[in-house]
């Protein structure tokens, strides 16, 4: 946050903290608010260090941005690894959770989803994408690099994608919503 605010400032961005107890802010034209933001496994760091089987993605910042009336559900790498202790200790499924907190706030509608993890099997759970109904999504990864262990996730944000899916493996992908709220997206080739 503090380096965020302090970029801004240098770059001269409109920087506006709206929020601190919802830890969100404004930054030019997009509102964002932080998801996820407390340590999850810290109860449970002694138990962590030792095994050294608690995945860090679980405390992953999950950012809804608004922008031009349209939404973005950024989730960063957060994880819910099924053989990983740190599932064993979370008494909820954190990428869930947090999607059942976002559309509890904004509706059960995302505009722009970027998947989590690079399409990890393991993320992009099917609860959360449910829940989040997006109408585009993102992976950070190629299309044709999926092997059978992470297909899975990708397959799942396919399912629940009702337009188009992008990779940014295969080229940088530019997202661009005008003051009208279209979205148009651009897919370079690296």
């Amino acid at each position: 946050y503090t380096n965020i605010r302090e970029n801004a400032i240098l770059e001269d961005i409109p920087f506006t903290t709206v929020n601190s107890s919802l830890d969100s802010l404004r930054l030019g034209n997009f509102d964002l608010e932080l998801f996820n933001t407390t340590d999850n496994l810290k109860p449970y760091s002694g138990k962590c260090l030792k095994n050294r089987n608690c995945n860090e993605n679980s405390n992953s910042i999950v950012t809804y941005a608004k922008v031009n009336g349209k939404s973005m559900y950024l989730s960063g790498d957060i994880y819910n690894a099924k053989n990983s202790d740190s599932t064993k200790y979370l008494k909820t499924k954190t990428e869930e959770s947090v999607a059942k907190e976002v559309t509890k706030l904004h509706g059960k509608k995302v505009d722009i989803y970027k998947a989590s993890n690079y399409g990890n099997e393991d993320n992009n759970v099917k609860e959360a994408l449910q829940l989040l109904n997006p109408k585009y999504s993102i992976v950070t990864n190629s299309k044709s690099s999926f092997n059978d262990n992470n297909n899975m996730g990708v397959n799942r944000v396919i399912k629940y994608t009702s337009d188009d899916v992008y990779y940014s493996g295969d080229g940088t992908v530019i997202v661009n919503v005008n003051s009208k709220g279209n979205i148009s997206f651009t897919q370079l080739n690296d």
